[in-house]
Parts: structure tokens; sequence; C-alpha cells
């Protein structure tokens, strides 16, 4: 939520993450109008997650 006017907020979306999907609007509280409105795509969008790279770990026994 970021701010809005006065002591009000309203949400924020942050385009680099959002896929169109609609969740938002779904689980948003508001009512009877809801505070995100998600005009549907025609095709999803993807976006790229950013991890730390993972070592492979071999493991030649058990393990315990």
């Amino acid at each position: 939520m970021v701010p809005y006017k006065g002591h009000l907020t309203i949400p924020e979306i942050e385009p680099k993450i959002c896929v169109g999907c609609g969740g938002c609007e779904y689980v948003c509280p508001a009512i009877p109008y809801k505070a995100i409105y998600v005009e549907g795509l025609s095709t999803q969008n993807t976006i790229e997650i950013e991890h730390d790279e993972v070592e492979d770990i071999v493991i030649d026994d058990f393990g315990f």
C-alpha cells in the first residue's frame, strides 16, 4: 500500500513481477468494488525469479 490522499492508501502493483493473473483482485477485501481491477491478458506474462546459485552436493553414502 502506498500513500494516497490524506491518511488513505492505495494498492501498488509491481509491473516487473505482475503476470496478469488477477489473483490480487480476487483476494482484495474491498467491497462492493475492488480496489484493484485487472483486465485480463490474452496471454499471461512470465517473470524471471532472481535466486542465488545452488551448489550441487554429492552424497556417496546413506547420509547418517
